[in-house]
Order: C-alpha cells, then structure tokens, then sequence
C-alpha cells in the first residue's frame, strides 16, 4: 500500500508540472490534453486500489 500512496503522490505532481509547463507556455493545452486525461485516469485507478486495500485491511500492520 505504500507504494501505491507513492505513486498517488508522484501522479498528483505530475498534474502540477502539466499545469506549470502550460502556465509558463512552455506548451499548449491541447497538446497536453491527452497525458493530463492519462494522469487523471490513473490516478483514480490507484484511488481505487488504495480504496479496496484499506477495505480489505491489507497494509494496516506497515504503519
């Protein structure tokens, strides 16, 4: 499970470096469109996961 969390955290700043490459118009939104829908989707895929091991009680005894 904590790796999972890294991962979560690692595609959580992945979005803000998106945000900034475009702020600074390093590049487009449309030309990023597609790797921030990428990023979004996994990490609700990881959201998930983290969600259904917490229910299952996995990664509880790593704390």
């Amino acid at each position: 499970m904590h790796k999972l969390r890294i991962v979560q955290k690692e595609l959580n700043e992945t979005e803000i470096w998106l945000k900034v490459m475009v702020m600074a118009e390093f590049a487009t939104e449309e030309s990023l469109h597609c790797l921030r829908e990428e990023v979004k989707s996994l990490a609700r895929i990881i959201t998930a996961s983290i969600g259904t091991l917490k229910e299952r009680g996995v990664g509880k005894e790593s704390r």
